[in-house]
């Protein structure tokens, strides 16, 4: 605690609205539990549209975000603007109180940019890579362009000007100290694991099954690379073999209406209830808890196979089976825990489904074994102890 007694730190993120990205808010409190002082930046997204209050004793201050950038063109406005943002934020902070360390989120990797002039007057800059930029790239355009290849090098300046990195699973350390040349002893693997006194099971709403014997659970933000249009065809399989299931879709992004008119067209939309975004915790558990399976259906390429899914360790901190395509990171995190279909294939998914609604039994091992693995091993209480040592070790 002495290193982090006092000291200031602000958390920058452009990509997610806080504090529904809630692993941030879950790192500030256990900074400030340990006597620092926390503040974090955001955009104003999906409906978070204060530009300043306290969520769980932590300051959350909001820029706006007028445009989602498409195209070159676009996301360099979008992230000109809001680095613009964050260094005003950042600047007006710094005449309140000294701010000792400045954590960067991606995506994308450019809050190094507006924390320089910090660093040059003695902040020290901590990066928290929560998305591989290069990677996601590759899997929203499928190529490697001069795009891609800019992409990279802000990646190396970020780690180049970072003191230390905060990374979410193994393969990003190793690309961290491959790829970002990074000293092993300045990289920490601390994993987005979700906070078991927020995401508990409760009391099923089997209103929510809409007459169904079954409902499957989808929750996650709605982004090219999620492949929630995937799941639309998984749907469309499942419900032409069989007339017991519904499906629960949570969440919001910019595929949002392009997935619901997909669904439109493939006559689908009396077989899910897309919820949107949902605020409310015990409106969330209770969907959750409804859930008899819940499904990742990302496809596999270069980004999806080495991030870890936050939406899969809620599936397990619900325990809930879960269903989704054999990729390295998400099968490391839920083991025996899901069911692995074919990679791409689209009946092989929708088949698997249909073995775990049959077997209960099997729900059941599953749910329980993935709920033991979250709590005893993967959960927040292990991971915030790696981001403490960090911050100490950065501070010394």
């Amino acid at each position: 605690m002495e290193q982090l007694s006092g000291k200031n730190i602000v958390i920058v993120i452009e990509g997610f609205p806080v504090p529904l990205y809630r692993i941030l808010i879950q790192q500030a409190i256990a900074l400030q539990q340990q006597g620092a002082h926390v503040a974090i930046i955001s955009p104003k997204l999906f409906g978070l549209t204060k530009s300043f209050e306290i969520v769980d004793s932590i300051e959350i201050i909001r820029y706006p975000l007028p445009f989602e950038g498409d195209g070159v063109v676009g996301f360099f406005l979008e992230y000109l603007w809001s680095c613009a943002w964050q260094f005003f934020h950042l600047t007006r902070l710094s005449f309140r109180r000294k701010i000792h360390v400045i954590q960067g989120c991606t995506p994308p990797d450019l809050v190094f940019i507006p924390a320089l002039p910090f660093k040059a007057l003695g902040t020290k800059y901590c990066y928290c890579q929560l998305d591989l930029n290069p990677e996601l790239y590759i899997s929203k355009y499928n190529r490697k362009d001069k795009f891609y290849q800019a992409l990279i090098l802000l990646e190396r300046l970020t780690f180049l000007f970072s003191d230390s990195a905060i990374v979410a699973n193994e393969s990003f350390k190793t690309l961290a100290l491959s790829r970002g040349k990074m000293n092993p002893e300045r990289v920490a693997v601390v994993r987005s694991a979700p906070d078991l006194t927020r995401i508990r099971p409760t009391h099923p709403d089997f209103r929510l099954k809409k007459g169904k014997r079954f409902l499957v659970g989808y929750l996650g933000v709605m982004c090219k690379q999620d492949s929630v249009d995937i799941l639309i065809s998984i749907i469309n399989v499942v419900v032409a073999r069989r007339n017991d299931v519904h499906f629960a879709i949570v969440g919001d992004g910019p595929q949002m209406a392009a997935v619901r008119a997909l669904a439109d067209r493939m006559n689908l939309r009396e077989a899910i209830t897309f919820f949107g975004m949902v605020h409310d915790e015990d409106v969330l558990c209770s969907i959750m808890s409804t859930c008899d399976i819940c499904v990742n259906p990302e496809k596999q390429d270069e980004f999806t196979d080495k991030i870890t899914t936050i939406k899969i360790m809620e599936y397990m901190a619900f325990g809930k089976p879960i269903v989704q395509f054999n990729l390295t990171e998400a099968r490391y995190t839920a083991q025996h825990a899901a069911l692995y279909a074919e990679s791409g294939n689209i009946e092989d998914f929708a088949a698997k489904i249909s073995i775990l609604l049959d077997d209960e039994s099997r729900r059941a091992i599953m749910g329980s074994y993935g709920y033991s693995r979250i709590s005893k091993e993967l959960s927040w209480d292990v991971e915030r102890e790696k981001l403490i040592s960090l911050y100490n070790r950065l501070l010394q």
